[in-house]
């Protein structure tokens, strides 16, 4: 028991930064992933737009 114990205490710094590094790094991936998604939902939500815009048209009669 008392081997356990001594591990953890001497490991016990690694372990925290290993930690802390995979959380940085899970956020990092899961905005930067945000980030690059951001262009394609710009166009589809402005392709959306240009179509309500084309149907009021149609519908007006006008274009």
């Amino acid at each position: 028991m008392e081997k356990l114990k001594d591990f953890f205490y001497n490991k016990n710094d690694v372990i925290i930064a290993l930690l802390i590094l995979a959380c940085a790094a899970a956020i990092i991936y899961f905005r930067v992933r945000a980030i690059m998604a951001y262009p394609q939902q710009q166009m589809e939500e402005t392709g959306a737009a240009i179509n309500m815009v084309k149907t009021a048209f149609s519908m007006l009669g006008i274009g």
